[in-house]
């Protein structure tokens, strides 16, 4: 669904798919923070991780532009993807 907000982006650029794209991916990450050693939460796990990395570079890329794509949500979602590349 986050590619299919980015689509709708694109093609309209309405603010509200972008900042739709945005609430959720910060949402995300503060609800999942990293795992300990001890890792059972389902959505930490190798395919979840690549196609998330996947979906979130999308929309780094094609947002730049979009006032919506906050600066706080583009920290989070860089730090949050070091942290899925050393999973």
């Amino acid at each position: 669904f986050l590619s299919s907000l980015i689509a709708a982006w694109r093609a309209t650029g309405d603010a509200k798919y972008a900042e739709g794209w945005n609430d959720i991916v910060k949402d995300w990450i503060t609800a999942n923070p990293y795992p300990a050693a001890d890792n059972n939460m389902e959505t930490w796990r190798g395919l979840e991780v690549h196609f998330r990395v996947l979906r979130w570079a999308e929309g780094f890329d094609a947002l730049q532009e979009a006032p919506a794509f906050e600066d706080a949500t583009r920290l989070l979602l860089l730090s949050s993807i070091l942290d899925h590349v050393h999973y």
